[in-house]
């Protein structure tokens, strides 16, 4: 227990209060569902969720990116989350005409007021 409060403090120290949760809180940004299955040509709808554990407003961007044989329609979308909130991004995912089957990835870079985070989300398309 000592250890993970020294490891906490320590992060916190680094990055700074209101940015510290980025550091150590794996779920800081999500895709709900996080997995969900899909058949060749069909779009499917995901959310990105972004918490915002700062005392103030954060703004961002988020890059969406499909791997395999999924995309999304829409790749690029500024957001903007209050103080305490948590964020939450529509948006669509298209399965190729043609799709192979078994999972393909989703993942997105994240701009989180004004850092740059590479990939700290995962979500899975599942082609049956």
């Amino acid at each position: 227990m000592i250890f993970a409060q020294k490891t906490a403090a320590a992060i916190r120290d680094l990055l700074g209060g209101e940015h510290a949760d980025v550091g150590y809180n794996p779920y800081w940004v999500t895709y709900y569902p996080a997995r969900m299955a899909a058949k060749d040509g069909e779009s499917v709808n995901v959310v990105l969720r972004i918490v915002n554990d700062a005392e103030r407003r954060v703004t961002g961007v988020v890059w969406a990116r499909g791997y395999g044989d999924v995309e999304f329609e829409v790749e690029e979308v500024e957001y903007e989350a209050k103080a305490g909130e948590v964020c939450e991004i529509p948006l669509m995912v298209k399965v190729k005409e043609g799709a192979r089957k078994g999972i393909h990835v989703l993942t997105a870079d994240v701009e989180y007021d004004g850092e740059l985070f590479g990939e700290p989300v995962t979500g899975y398309v599942v082609v049956e």
